[in-house]
């Protein structure tokens, strides 16, 4: 591969140099750029897997082997495990390389632990399972696309600390943050105005309670929460206003451009040195460049620049969320944002403002509108309305945000400072709840897959082409696009029209079956409401189907039929058997006292499901008594739902 590369490198080189003097489009050298940049990436790619890597731990690792784990970021906890990331730096005493997760129990007699401390243990390293129900996140694909194999899960008396004494640079930003963050909870915030300034200032998002994040989901703000493009861009351009007189003095530009960059990456510093920050970092900085030196017209070229240094120094960040949409929203700002600007020109400058503003907004949310259906399955209509109201509003907010960091840092902060920061906060949270709660605007449950994506981006692409030259060829494409993505969603209605399932759920300590017949869904739940006690798990199957319809719910029944397999269920001990006709599948569920070899001696299923609502010893006991009848067993807690499918 390194020989391939060498020599497209060279081609690509006599290319330039021919085509350079001709005026004839160098197609010779576009089509050797992508094929070098194709094997440079496949080439990094997979020399970046673990198994490519000498010193990975998991080259040296066999169970029981005595592990030195470093922390290095804290990540948000629930009410089971404290969550971090951590880096195996030996294997018995081997030195090696790697990231991990790790999952210390929440308990009183655990302390938090430190940034750099070093964990010695001889636990085993388990690989993240697959989702056990249909439609569930995939927790184990998504750590995969972060190059995360393997978590760890550590209670007391498992393990002890050891100090590290070297620190690295990321280690010092956040600790950095931590200290902070400390200083600024003395101060009169309430707990909900913390959440955001931690968030919106310092890029921690792990104290952000689910009430603040769903309101700023439904009022379309998400991405102010979470430190981007948006943020780095808005502080770039007051920067780039106060900054503007010192243009006049001699070699004043690049004076600016070295204030504009050293402000950029002590910011990145000063949030952690999170690899989303300093992804955004570096494509502005990229930017500024082109900006300061006059080369604005050529800002896509800087972009596909910064994508590309980003790519070759993580190939896996084109797999991640924050990746995609900061850099599909700067595309679409660049690209479609000024044939919209063009549509009308406001004679009065506080509408230009405003209509400026609203140009970058929808150009950059239509660029994201196919990614964000795709991962959220969701849609606010109050983008806009939170975008021309809370972003004139966001630039307050940061600038004082910076200014009172500093202030609180030197010792020298106002009480009133404070007040009026906070009343900024409550005012921006305010506004966000009232446009979160125009119900009729928010859109959940929406089905859409990654073929979409792509036929979408297709059709967007062909709307800017058509707009831009008018061409009958254009229309011609554009139609045709539009009847290609018309054609797959009915050819996915009709597909969904044929299916048949009848499933059993995992869900600790309790019961859910799902019944598919075509769109219409039943479900029998235990306990019986269960469209709301199950909503998330209805919502998540529901969004991987088109036009799928919630029929009506029931509690569960001890006896089914699904086309011609007879299902019963059992609950308790004192169920009759003798029904008339020999079940096929046999579910047991809450547990019951039965003694399940006598029972097999009366009937014979075929297979026997044990679901989360039973005990694990009553499981491994009905597993015993399958196995010695021929009787396949399936436990959800181990193997997934139960599907049972038929095409009608």
């Amino acid at each position: 591969m390194s020989v391939v590369i060498i020599l497209l490198f060279s081609a690509l080189i006599i290319a330039y140099l021919t085509e350079n003097k001709s005026f004839n489009p160098p197609y010779l050298f576009v089509i050797l750029s992508f094929l070098l940049m194709t094997f440079l990436g496949i080439t990094i790619s997979t020399r970046s897997k673990p198994h490519h890597i000498r010193a990975h731990f998991s080259n040296h690792y066999v169970q029981g082997s005595l592990l030195e784990v470093k922390i290095l970021e804290k990540l948000k906890n629930n009410d089971f495990y404290m969550s971090y990331l951590g880096e195996i730096i030996g294997v018995n005493r081997l030195r090696s390389e790697g990231k991990i997760m790790i999952r210390v129990a929440n308990k009183d007699s655990l302390k938090p632990l430190q940034l750099d401390e070093v964990l010695v243990t001889a636990q085993k390293l388990l690989r993240f399972k697959e989702p056990l129900n249909p439609g569930e996140f995939n927790f184990k694909e998504y750590a995969r696309r972060k190059g995360l194999f393997y978590q760890l899960t550590l209670d007391n008396g498992e393990f002890f600390v050891a100090k590290d004494e070297q620190m690295g640079i990321r280690s010092k930003a956040l600790m950095l943050r931590e200290q902070m963050l400390r200083s600024l909870v003395k101060q009169d915030f309430s707990p909900e105005e913390f959440m955001i300034i931690e968030a919106l200032l310092l890029g921690r998002k792990n104290d952000l309670a689910k009430e603040i994040t769903e309101k700023y989901k439904n009022a379309g703000a998400m991405h102010i929460l979470a430190i981007s493009g948006l943020h780095i861009g808005i502080l770039l351009m007051i920067l780039n206003i106060i900054l503007k007189p010192i243009e006049k003095i001699k070699h004043g530009k690049k004076a600016k451009l070295f204030l504009l960059l050293l402000f950029l990456w002590f910011f990145a510093l000063l949030s952690g040195l999170s690899p989303s920050v300093v992804r955004s970092v570096l494509m502005f900085s990229i930017l500024s460049i082109g900006i300061v030196t006059g080369r604005s017209s050529n800002l896509n070229h800087y972009l596909f620049v910064s994508l590309f240094l980003t790519l070759l120094i993580e190939p896996l960040f084109i797999f991640d969320l924050g990746f995609q949409l900061s850099y599909v929203a700067l595309i679409s700002i660049i690209g479609i944002g000024p044939i919209i600007k063009n549509l009308w020109t406001p004679k009065h400058k506080l509408l230009r403002y405003f209509w400026a503003l609203f140009v970058v907004s929808l150009a950059a949310q239509l660029g994201i509108l196919p990614l964000s259906l795709y991962y959220f399955h969701h849609f606010s209509g109050a983008f806009m309305l939170s975008s021309l109201i809370v972003i004139p509003i966001l630039g307050l907010v940061l600038g004082g945000g910076y200014m009172m960091i500093f202030l609180d840092q030197i010792n020298y902060l106002p009480k009133m400072y404070v007040g009026i920061y906070s009343y900024l906060i409550e005012s921006m949270n305010r506004v966000i709840d009232l446009i979160g709660n125009i119900e009729i605007l928010i859109y959940s449950g929406i089905y859409f897959n990654l073929f979409l994506v792509i036929l979408c981006y297709i059709l967007i692409y062909y709307i800017v082409k058509f707009i831009k030259l008018r061409s009958i060829e254009q229309l011609i494409k554009l139609c045709f696009c539009c009847m290609v993505i018309f054609s797959f969603l009915l050819f996915e209605y009709k597909m969904g029209q044929s299916k048949s399932n009848f499933m059993v759920f995992n869900k600790y300590k309790e019961s859910l079956f799902f019944k598919r017949s075509g769109n219409d869904l039943t479900i029998y739940a235990s306990p019986e409401n269960g469209t709301v006690h199950f909503e998330k798990k209805i919502e998540d199957y529901s969004t991987q189907h088109l036009n799928l319809t919630l029929n009506h719910a029931e509690g569960i029944k001890h006896f089914y039929k699904f086309q011609n397999k007879h299902i019963m269920v059992i609950d308790h001990e004192s169920i009759k058997t003798d029904f008339g006709f020999e079940p096929d599948i046999l579910v047991l569920i809450k547990s019951p006292k039965i003694n399940l070899n006598r029972l097999l001696m009366k009937i014979h299923p075929s297979v026997i499901i044990a679901d989360g609502s039973n005990y694990q010893t009553y499981k491994s006991l009905w597993k015993k008594s399958a196995k010695a009848a021929g009787v396949i067993f399936h436990d959800t807690s181990k193997d997934g739902a139960f599907i049972l499918s038929e095409e009608s």
